[in-house]
């Protein structure tokens, strides 16, 4: 029964008629060939497989709700094995229309019949995941701030595309600590990096840098310690004046101080002359000091 071209036909069942029909008998010689075509189907019920944008207009079919309409041949083994879809763009969108192409068919009688898909297949089409590395925080001296500056000049995409138009976009970029106080790989939180170039709209962003920042101590200087003048008395050992003693250089709003109760001066040399005098033993107190160190 398969299709095919000029498959041989036995010729049979002829009868002769005339009124000397009776007188003889017959045999075919005819060689008869004949050309069967393949039973046009029709497919519906395909479904497309939603995705996340991978660049391409293909779109994977569900074939196991399919019919087939024809109708098919009574007892004949026929169904809708596998087929493409196809969009008209690459990119994301919800109900984006799809043609289902390249509908094969499976069973003992495909072969005998063709296929065209009249399904109403839509899909969607969901943003992909970039990756930005190579994102940090600019380390500075403690200003009494959560703000942080961004660094983008070592920053990577990864997962994109190939070929396709997207970048890193960090000119609104800013970071921020949990707190204001100084320390050492402190954590930042980026916000205001964006995805730029004529493919970003297909993409959604994630920062997977995990950015740290170094916030280093503010020098303060110490100012109103005064030195007593004495008579040589073998010792280099200062007396201090103390009383005036303040601080420049603190954030405003801190609360920092300086202590004075274990300050002690002293001068390179016995000797009877002027001379510098060193000054040890000034401490720093107050909820904000471990953010400064002196001068």
């Amino acid at each position: 029964k398969p299709v095919g071209t000029a498959k041989g036909v036995a010729i049979s069942g002829l009868a002769l008629g005339g009124a000397d029909g009776s007188n003889y008998v017959v045999t075919d010689a005819s060689n008869a060939t004949v050309t069967i075509t393949p039973r046009a189907l029709t497919s519906t019920g395909l479904v497309a497989v939603g995705r996340v944008y991978d660049g391409t207009t293909v779109v994977t079919a569900d074939v196991s709700g399919a019919n087939l309409g024809g109708p098919i041949v009574p007892d004949d083994i026929v169904s809708v094995g596998s087929a493409t879809g196809t969009m008209a763009d690459k990119h994301v969108g919800t109900n984006k229309a799809v043609t289902m192409t390249n509908v094969v068919l499976a069973g003992n009688d495909a072969a005998n019949y063709t296929v065209v898909d009249a399904s109403t297949a839509t899909v969607d089409i969901t943003p992909r995941t970039v990756i930005a590395t190579g994102v940090n925080g600019v380390n500075r001296v403690y200003d009494g701030t959560t703000v942080v500056g961004v660094d983008t000049s070592g920053a990577a995409l990864v997962n994109a595309v190939a070929g396709d138009d997207i970048a890193l976009d960090a000119s609104t970029a800013t970071g921020s600590m949990a707190d204001k106080n100084g320390g050492t790989g402190k954590a930042v939180t980026i916000t205001g990096i964006t995805l730029a170039g004529a493919d970003a709209g297909n993409y959604s962003f994630s920062n997977s840098s995990a950015p740290t920042v170094d916030i280093a101590t503010l020098l303060l200087t110490p100012v109103g310690i005064g030195a007593a003048d004495r008579v040589i008395d073998g010792s280099t050992g200062i007396t201090l004046a103390t009383g005036g003693a303040g601080l420049l250089g603190i954030v405003p709003g801190d609360v920092v101080s300086l202590d004075t109760s274990a300050a002690s001066g002293s001068v390179a040399s016995p000797a009877a002359r002027v001379q510098p005098v060193g000054v040890a033993g000034l401490v720093l107190t107050g909820p904000d000091a471990a953010n400064y160190s002196l001068a």
